[in-house]
């Protein structure tokens, strides 16, 4: 069997794989269908919801401080998406940023 190195994997998943996921899940569904029913009088008050929920799903693997600061580039990603409708520009724009991290860390 082939196995990548560890950080590899980390490159795959958090740069590649996990914002695709994330991004089809939490754009291109959760905050498609809040603007698409007018659950909320503005759909900035959609985005914040969403953009909630994603910080708390990170407190599945990461503790609260990350999970905080996650927070304020769910608000982007949210707003590309409410602009564009494409929940793909937002996955590639999730990329950029966690690319950023992974280099800073």
């Amino acid at each position: 069997d082939f196995i990548l190195p560890p950080v590899y994997q980390g490159v795959i998943f958090n740069c590649i794989l996990y914002p695709i996921f994330e991004e089809f899940f939490f754009r291109g569904g959760v905050l498609f269908y809040l603007d698409q029913h007018d659950v909320f009088s503005r759909k900035i008050y959609s985005n914040v919801v969403v953009s909630a929920f994603f910080s708390i799903c990170h407190l599945w693997y990461w503790d609260a401080s990350h999970a905080a600061l996650v927070f304020f580039p769910s608000l982007i990603l949210g707003w590309i998406f409410q602009r564009s409708q494409s929940w793909l520009l937002c996955a590639v724009t999730h990329m950029f940023f966690n690319s950023i991290y992974m280099y800073l860390i």
